[in-house]
């Protein structure tokens, strides 16, 4: 992209607006937390994975993955199923917990899933003693979640999750049994990382949010920390060991970290697209920020990890601002031609939920510059 690219602030791009918008019609239930007054899972979209007619989506505050299936006509996605995690992995299934899920990816007949594997801090209150702000970060083990389920279609063509399919079983990295366990403990020899793996999420302290799968290739990608204008992607290479997965050596340690300049903003949620990695980036704090997808070309994400250069990163899409919240976190490719970007919203803006029917309504960007053509397919 060279120094005219969208770091210089002479030639920022202008954000694009939908050509096209499709609804995620999910089951109305009672709120999993008691605290709250209301709840819906349209409120709470935190990453998308497609197969067919069948979308996968993560809600962050749930221990469950999400389902759902597109219409026969191709305007919606429903016959939502809430799919516990607890059926498939040893772990109590707390109603009022959260398991945190960021990240989704199918490969290889396996939907693979990627909790945060942050800490959190709770809200602070007015007229609190901020010296007491210190001693209010917690760890959920749950969130120290990354595993692969297999997928299996129904006679419908749907996709259904299988504890077990033929030679296929679910597994899961080992989490360990505190913080400084399992993919954190890994992670936290990085000497780049391990200042920020005791700070929470949205304060630019470790947070996972975004997942994807090329092969042995497994990448997530880092909303914080943002070191400089860089954002962060952990490379690793799992196998699975009497049915754990266990990361592998490569070279000197068991993971590769990559940095890309995205102008300061972190990763919201990563896809694999015909050889390139694409990046859906925000701010890694607590704010409102411009929102971009990028791409990265997967062959400049060397075999020794390192920083990439500005030809290597590609800006595809800025997009629109609105007002407070919808935050973009969760994308996918929708089936069908021409190509086109699905992605999602966490705290929604108005008018884009209807939590009385639970309806989120997604947005659809074309990847090829002036066809707004969009129809979705079911295969």
């Amino acid at each position: 992209m060279g120094k005219k690219g969208f770091l210089d602030p002479d030639n920022q791009s202008s954000p694009r607006h939908p050509d096209s918008y499709i609804d995620l019609d999910f089951k109305k239930k009672n709120s999993p937390f008691p605290q709250k007054k209301t709840w819906a899972f349209g409120e709470n979209v935190s990453a998308l994975a497609i197969a067919g007619s069948t979308l996968f989506c993560a809600t962050d505050e749930t221990v469950s993955v999400e389902r759902l299936v597109l219409s026969n006509d191709g305007t919606r996605f429903s016959e939502h199923e809430s799919i516990r995690l607890a059926d498939f992995f040893d772990f109590e299934d707390d109603s009022e917990s959260e398991v945190d899920l960021e990240g989704l990816a199918i490969e290889d007949g396996y939907l693979w899933l990627a909790s945060s594997h942050s800490l959190k801090r709770s809200e602070p209150k007015a007229g609190q003693d901020v010296s007491s702000l210190a001693s209010m970060v917690s760890w959920d083990g749950k969130r120290g979640f990354l595993a692969r389920i297999p997928m299996v279609k129904d006679m419908s063509g749907v996709f259904e999750l299988k504890k077990a399919a033929g030679n296929r079983t679910a597994a899961m990295v080992a989490p360990g049994d505190g913080r400084d366990e399992g993919l954190r403990g890994l992670l936290s020899q990085e000497g780049l990382l391990h200042p920020f793996m005791n700070i929470p999420s949205k304060e630019n302290g470790f947070d996972v949010e975004g997942l994807a799968v090329a092969g042995e290739r497994l990448f997530l990608g880092l909303r914080g920390p943002v070191i400089a204008s860089f954002a962060l992607i952990v490379e690793l290479h799992l196998k699975e060991e009497d049915g754990i997965l266990v990361p592998q050596k490569m070279g000197e340690r068991r993971y590769r970290l990559h940095a890309a300049n995205l102008g300061g903003l972190g990763v919201r949620d990563l896809l694999v697209d015909e050889g390139r990695l694409l990046v859906l980036s925000g701010t890694s704090q607590k704010a409102e920020s411009i929102q971009r997808v990028f791409a990265i070309k997967l062959d400049a994400l060397s075999a020794i990890g390192g920083v990439l250069g500005e030809d290597d990163v590609e800006l595809l899409l800025t997009l629109p601002m609105g007002g407070w919240g919808d935050h973009a976190e969760g994308m996918t490719l929708l089936n069908g031609k021409p190509r086109r970007l699905l992605i999602a919203y966490d705290s929604p803006a108005e008018g884009r939920l209807d939590v009385s029917r639970d309806r989120l309504t997604a947005d659809i960007f074309s990847l090829s510059a002036g066809d707004k053509t969009v129809t979705v397919s079911r295969e």
